[in-house]
């Protein structure tokens, strides 16, 4: 599944929100993670900065970091770009001339 949204990396963990939903996820380092990390740390100017990204992913159980539990995580099958200015375009908008809203 294509999707994008905002990124943000910190204290070796990635956690991505979806921009259609802002859904949040924890972010899986498995599959294409590695690619997906070096392309944030290569254009970020501070830790943590949130960052819109391109990718084609899937969210899946993933075991949880402490128990015994599964947590949805996102896996990144194949990362597409980093846009280090971007931003998830507004949830809810009218068209221009429709007064329905």
């Amino acid at each position: 599944l294509m999707i994008h949204g905002i990124y943000r990396y910190m204290a070796d963990a990635g956690s991505f929100a979806e921009c259609f939903t802002n859904q949040w996820w924890p972010v899986a380092q498995v599959e294409d993670n590695a690619a997906l990390e070096r392309a944030y740390l290569d254009a970020v100017r501070e830790a943590g900065q949130p960052m819109l990204v391109h990718l084609e992913g899937r969210v899946v159980p993933q075991p949880a970091m402490e128990g015994d539990s599964l947590v949805p995580m996102l896996v990144v099958d194949r990362f597409l770009a980093v846009e280090p200015d971007g931003e998830c375009a507004p949830r809810y908008t009218t068209t221009p001339g429709d007064t329905s809203g």
